[in-house]
């Protein structure tokens, strides 16, 4: 049984249960997740969340006549229906069934992960692979990782870092203890990437502004400085096994190799806290294979109803 649900008035709880299912669930698909989207971005069109079975929660939006994920495809990296994904595909019977007598024409669903049963649920020229979210197990220690690595990969890290501190004595990287402060300084260091400053509108810096209160206990700001000077940061969002690397800025002006140099160590910095799992999130820069990551893909669905 397919029916339609009241999301603000949802027991968060219960939802984020089902989330928790999800191989990729967190951040993305908590109640958290989508109560700051919607306080943001909700004019986008219609609540339409529904509920499965009383098992299977599907966060969609509804404009006119076709339907979407909600929480954001250019800020979330991971969309899916939410629940054990041993149901998902009986699930989407249902929900395609109901949506279609509820007048939906369209259905196009974006960034549902390869491991998702969603994803094999549809097929042919429904799905077409949208990214990758490059990831790789973490060993133990540091040296190990560098082992991990191939020659020249593991050469040119090793070099550029070299160089770099060389180059710049004194480097000093922190964890920001006043995230919810310092996020300006990451946004300010954003905006030195080719299209940024067009992706960070008002809406959007107020949605990055506001992920370290939502997120207070998972949500990480690393910095790296020289003379007192925040030159390169990473936002990321950590789990007690995996290290998701969220977003990223650098003053690639004055030091273009501080982006690299901060999430090598990064790496480092998830290490010796013990996770098990750093995750790139979408986009196929080549860094990122350069420092281990391996494809994970993630799929689009459009499908007429």
């Amino acid at each position: 049984m397919v029916q339609r649900i009241d999301f603000s008035s949802f027991d968060p709880q219960a939802w984020d249960k089902a989330a928790f299912f999800n191989q990729h669930g967190f951040p993305f698909s908590t109640y958290a997740w989508h109560k700051h989207w919607q306080s943001i971005f909700g004019n986008e069109g219609e609540n339409y969340t529904l509920l499965t079975n009383n098992k299977l929660i599907a966060p969609l939006l509804r404009v006119q006549n076709t339907l979407y994920f909600s929480g954001g495809k250019e800020i979330s990296d991971y969309m899916d229906i939410l629940g054990p994904n041993e149901l998902k595909a009986q699930a989407w019977e249902e929900i395609l069934e109901f949506v279609k007598e509820d007048g939906v024409k369209n259905i196009e669903l974006n960034n549902i992960p390869e491991s998702s049963a969603s994803a094999q649920f549809f097929g042919g020229n429904e799905k077409t692979q949208e990214d990758t979210t490059p990831l790789f197990e973490l060993p133990q220690t540091w040296d190990d990782y560098l082992m991990m690595l191939n020659k020249h990969s593991r050469h040119e890290l090793r070099r550029k870092v070299r160089n770099f501190e060389n180059e710049h004595e004194g480097l000093t990287i922190v964890e920001s203890a006043q995230p919810q402060k310092d996020i300006d300084e990451l946004l300010r260091l954003m905006k030195f990437a080719e299209g940024k400053q067009q992706f960070l509108t008002p809406q959007m810096e107020a949605f990055f502004r506001g992920l370290p209160e939502v997120f207070p206990t998972s949500a990480s700001l690393l910095f790296l400085q020289f003379n007192g000077k925040k030159i390169a940061a990473t936002l990321s969002f950590v789990t007690d096994a995996e290290l998701l690397l969220y977003n990223a800025g650098a003053d690639l002006v004055q030091y273009p190799v501080s982006g690299f140099y901060l999430k090598a160590h990064s790496i480092k910095w998830a290490i010796e806290r013990k996770l098990k799992v750093y995750n790139f999130l979408q986009g196929n820069e080549r860094y990122k294979y350069d420092l281990g990551g391996k494809d994970f893909a993630v799929y689009t669905v459009k499908k007429l109803l």
